[in-house]
């Protein structure tokens, strides 16, 4: 982190789907984050999710939530999540599901 304040920094969350879209909502009601950044494949399924965000935004600390899928949407982020995973496939399991998205190896 850049040693931005607690509640300032911008938070960038890569996937947006069912987790990456709680974690943000998740943020918005802790305070931790001033910006709330989401990048995910899916243009329309993103804006959707930034205007929910958006419309609870006067109940939570004061924030912004952008959300692209454009990966620039991630410049500047203080801290970056990994949410995203592989597409299921026909009579995958969630355990499957699991080994198949392991994080490589450095």
């Amino acid at each position: 982190m850049t040693g931005s304040a607690p509640g300032t920094a911008k938070i960038a969350i890569v996937g947006a789907g069912h987790v990456g879209v709680t974690l943000a909502y998740a943020c918005l009601i802790r305070g931790t984050g001033r910006t709330i950044a989401l990048f995910g494949r899916h243009a329309q399924h993103i804006r959707a999710d930034v205007l929910d965000l958006q419309h609870s935004l006067q109940f939570v600390p004061m924030a912004t939530v952008t959300g692209s899928d454009d990966v620039e949407v991630c410049r500047d982020a203080d801290v970056l999540v990994l949410t995203a995973g592989g597409n299921p496939r026909p009579g995958q399991t969630r355990l499957d599901r699991c080994s198949a998205s392991r994080p490589p190896r450095w």
